[in-house]
C-alpha cells in the first residue's frame, strides 16, 4: 500500500460510515508487506488500524495472518468506541467526563458500559507501559494490544492493534511486541502528516 492510499483510508474512515475509500468503494485490506503487516510476533497476529467515528470504533484496514485460522475483524463493521484495548487508544487524550458519557450512551451489552473505570484503567495502562493490552477480557474472548496512532497536532487520528489468541502474547512477549507496534503507530504517524 502507498502512502497516499494510507493517508486517504486514514481521513475518509474518519468520515465514511463504511471505512472504504473517499468515493465510497469497500474498505481495503493491507497486502503483506503494507504498513501494519510487518513480522511482528512471528509474523503470526492479525493487525487491523482503526479509526474514531461519534460514539464507534471502525476498522478501516488490516493484515491478515498467514495462519489458515486466524483471529481478526471484518473491516467497517461498528464496535462501541469505548470497548477493548481498541476504544482505549482511541481515547487515549479524552477526558474522563467524557468517556463516562460516552458509557452512559452506550447500547451494547459490553462491560465498559457499567464500568467506565475499566477504559479509564486500560488508558492508565498505555501511559504506563506505552501499550493497552487486553487478555481475552470482553465479550470475542480474543487477545489484543492497541497503541494510539497521533497526527501532526499530537492528536489521537486512529489506533493501531495486534490481534491474536493466548499463545501469541505470553508475558514475555509484551515489552517486544508493545515496542513493535508503537514504532509501526510512529511510522503510520508518519504517513498522516
Amino acid at each position: 500500500m502507498d502512502q497516499e492510499t494510507f493517508r486517504q483510508a486514514v481521513r475518509s474512515g474518519r468520515r465514511n460510515a463504511g471505512g472504504g475509500d473517499e468515493t465510497g468503494g469497500p474498505p481495503r485490506t493491507a497486502p503483506r508487506g503494507a504498513a501494519g503487516s510487518g513480522t511482528v510476533g512471528g509474523g503470526n497476529l492479525c493487525a487491523k488500524l482503526s479509526v474514531r467515528q461519534g460514539r464507534d470504533q471502525v476498522p478501516i484496514l488490516r493484515a491478515e495472518s498467514p495462519r489458515s485460522v486466524a483471529v481478526s475483524s471484518r473491516l467497517g463493521v461498528r464496535f462501541p468506541v469505548i470497548e477493548g484495548s481498541v476504544g482505549a487508544a482511541l481515547l487515549f487524550k479524552t477526558p474522563d467526563a467524557e468517556i463516562a458519557a460516552l458509557a452512559a450512551e452506550c447500547s451494547e451489552p459490553v462491560m465498559e458500559k457499567n464500568h467506565p473505570e475499566i477504559v479509564t484503567a486500560r488508558i492508565d495502562a498505555l501511559r504506563l507501559r506505552g501499550f493497552c493490552f487486553n487478555a481475552g477480557v470482553n465479550r470475542w474472548k480474543i487477545d489484543a494490544m492497541s497503541v494510539p496512532v497521533l497526527d501532526g497536532e499530537k492528536q489521537v487520528a486512529a489506533a493501531l492493534t495486534l490481534l491474536g489468541s493466548e499463545e501469541d502474547f505470553r508475558e514475555r512477549a509484551l515489552p517486544g511486541l508493545g515496542a513493535a507496534l508503537r514504532k509501526a503507530a510512529k511510522e503510520c504517524a508518519r504517513l498522516v502528516e
